[in-house]
């Protein structure tokens, strides 16, 4: 017997995610550094208030939307491990932007950077991840005439495991 292929009408899709309860361990993961970079602020002894304003690959901030914080999930590569799991290792870029005023933009970047390290490590962000690390962090641009705002990135290394074939459970 062939294999017969199930073509689903138009009118039963659904996008993904609209009513969906399972999670992927990943989005578990990135869903936690979305929560956790919320202690980001002066009362919490930060240098600004960006947890106040988290967003997820938000490439154009409006000034009126800073300080903010940004999360960029990047690749995620694997290894089959013979106890069953596949061990993985996602790059997770996390950004602090600020308007920088009268102030030297470098020094407010300095800063921006101090606090998004801090956020990461000072706290116990996820139980479902094995280590976070600190693989580089700064800016390499820097404002021209005119723009009013700064940031500063870190690019982590999230490893973690999932069972073979089933992201969804550890």
């Amino acid at each position: 017997m062939a294999d017969t292929l199930i073509i689903v009408p138009p009118a039963r899709i659904e996008a993904i995610g609209s009513g969906s309860v399972m999670e992927t361990i990943q989005e578990q993961i990135i869903s936690a550094f979305v929560a956790a970079m919320s202690v980001i602020t002066i009362a919490n002894g930060y240098n600004c208030n960006a947890g106040q304003n988290i967003f997820r690959c938000k490439k154009n901030l409006d000034p009126a939307e800073l300080p903010a914080v940004v999360l960029w999930p990047g690749i995620e590569t694997g290894e089959r491990r013979a106890s069953g799991y596949q061990y993985c290792d996602m790059k997770l870029g996390v950004e602090a932007h600020a308007l920088f005023g009268g102030a030297n933009p470098s020094i407010i970047a300095a800063k921006l950077l101090g606090d998004l390290i801090k956020a990461v490590f000072s706290q116990s962000i996820t139980t479902l991840a094995d280590e976070i690390v600190y693989e580089s962090g700064g800016t390499d641009t820097y404002p021209d005439a005119g723009e009013v705002a700064i940031g500063a990135k870190v690019t982590l290394s999230v490893k973690y495991y999932y069972l073979i074939g089933n992201p969804y459970s550890q």
